[in-house]
């Protein structure tokens, strides 16, 4: 049987992700740790914004609980990095349910 390429397992939101793992933990919006990688910096247009299973920190990365070990994501993205359909969406019952609050 032929092994897997693992550059073929890596999808652009892993990339977008890792690409973000650079930039200083305050604009991370570090929610927690070892999962970081797989954050990702969400529209308020985006489909992922309006689901139950985001931890939307809008302005700042944002963390599907869906999300594979691997860290894929399991809504597809277009060319520019917007969701376009997901398995997993479960629409908030009010906009702001999901998102993530500042601590006080």
């Amino acid at each position: 049987m032929e092994k897997l390429d693992e550059r073929k397992k890596v999808t652009p939101a892993y990339r977008k992700a890792r690409k973000n793992r650079n930039k200083p933990e305050k604009e991370q919006g570090v929610i927690m740790e070892g999962v970081l990688d797989f954050s990702l910096s969400i529209s308020d247009d985006d489909m992922c914004s309006e689901c139950k299973h985001l931890s939307y920190n809008p302005g700042k990365l944002s963390l599907c609980w869906q999300v594979s070990p691997t860290g894929e994501w399991p809504g597809k993205f277009d060319e520019d990095g917007y969701c376009i359909s997901c398995a997993s969406f479960l629409k908030v019952e009010k906009p702001g349910d999901n998102w993530v609050r500042e601590e006080s």
